[in-house]
């Protein structure tokens, strides 16, 4: 989205210049560069570096994402008994809360809270839950600075929505895994899980009044899904089972995919959405508590949940 600007000439190489901070960080050390030529081949590789470091931290600037709330808070942890367990099947009633950021640098705030009821199934070699749920939550909108952003942002647009955004969200949980293992230890190898929602309420009201103009990206959409692969184990101890789980994946749908710009963070172009998260829970009696950290594209939220057995 960003074009090339000026051209600065070192002494016969040509760079290409996105921005005035850029353009005018390369006529400084072009300056400086011709002072003592020729130039030795050591400080030639470091005058390059510098001018290559400038320019791109210089071109790219701060981004602005306004996409769906639930990016980055995604895939509660589901309790699902072990494979040697007694019990063929459970329900369970799940709360989860999170804490985290969303946008360039996780700067705006994200609280939410969420409610589900699901039932996990012990199929000797495959285990898996699905149930339904209900996030709300709110959104903090921060102000941009008048300087130091991308092009593709309109500061002062972004600044007239500055605030906090309710917002709430219902739909399907579910995933599937291979599992192997004895009486005390089980490795889930190799599983598949999906997170739907529908949002609803005033955050995507806002999306709407942010013209694409003002911004990096705006995805308007309310629905937002992920699926992902993810791998586990657990322990059992003499009272209790402790577990870690490790899960990565995609966002569905082509809204959040090759989009043809370069990242602040990674030079990823295309750029697309994703997630990795890591999840550590213990189980005693009835009760799974949990802590998970989630990694999203321009997101972060560490989620502390708990799952309580309702019947089995």
């Amino acid at each position: 989205m960003n074009t090339l600007k000026p051209s600065v000439n070192t002494g016969g190489l040509s760079i290409n210049c996105c921005s005035q901070q850029c353009c005018t960080a390369c006529n400084i050390i072009f300056i400086l560069s011709v002072v003592n030529k020729p130039l030795p081949m050591l400080k030639t590789q470091v005058l390059l570096l510098a001018i290559i470091s400038i320019c791109f931290f210089s071109c790219i600037g701060r981004q602005a994402y306004y996409v769906s709330p639930f990016n980055g808070i995604t895939n509660q942890y589901h309790t699902i008994p072990m494979h040697k367990d007694s019990a063929r099947s459970a329900s369970y009633l799940n709360t989860a809360i999170s804490i985290g950021g969303a946008n360039e640098g996780e700067t705006d705030t994200v609280y939410s809270l969420t409610t589900d009821i699901s039932q996990s199934n012990n199929f000797s070699i495959f285990l898996a839950y699905y149930g339904v749920g209900l996030t709300v939550s709110s959104y903090k909108i921060k102000p941009y600075d008048s300087v130091g952003n991308n092009s593709t942002v309109n500061y002062s647009v972004i600044n007239q929505h500055t605030g906090n955004y309710f917002f709430g969200g219902g739909g399907f949980d579910g995933g599937i895994n291979f599992v192997t293992g004895s009486d005390h230890f089980e490795w889930r190898i190799f599983g598949a899980e999906t997170f739907l929602r529908q949002e609803f309420v005033n955050y995507d009201h806002v999306r709407n009044h942010i013209p694409d103009s003002a911004a990096t990206l705006v995805i308007r959409k309310r629905f937002y899904g992920t699926f992902g692969l993810f791998t586990e184990i657990v322990g059992k101890g003499r009272n209790s089972e402790t577990g870690f789980k490790m899960g990565w994946g995609t966002v569905i749908g082509s809204d959040y995919h090759n989009f043809h710009f370069t990242d602040s963070y990674f030079a990823d172009n295309p750029s697309r959405f994703g997630y990795f998260l890591l999840n550590v829970h213990t189980t005693t009696n009835r009760l799974t508590a949990y802590i998970q950290g989630n990694f999203a594209k321009k997101a972060a939220a560490c989620l502390i949940g708990m799952n309580y057995r309702i019947s089995r």
